[in-house]
């Protein structure tokens, strides 16, 4: 599960009607999923945006199982 993939498309060759139908649609759906805690996003670790090198080598360690997310400490 550590390498699953999902394939994905840039809808470049799409027009912006289209894509911006999309999005409503897509966010239609998902939005109240996350709203009510149905879907959830997997946050592994977070670092302080002052250590994204740190970041960086955790990731490149391959021990990351899900998101890995810089928090703003600069302002």
């Amino acid at each position: 599960m550590q390498r699953a993939s999902i394939l994905t498309s840039t809808l470049r060759n799409r027009s912006d009607d289209y894509k911006s139908a999309l999005f409503d649609d897509m966010y239609s759906l998902c939005a109240p999923l996350f709203t009510d805690k149905i879907l959830l996003p997997i946050i592994d670790k977070t670092f302080p945006l002052s250590q994204a090198y740190k970041a960086h080598e955790y990731i490149e360690s391959n021990k990351s199982v899900g998101k890995v997310i810089l928090v703003n400490d600069l302002f």
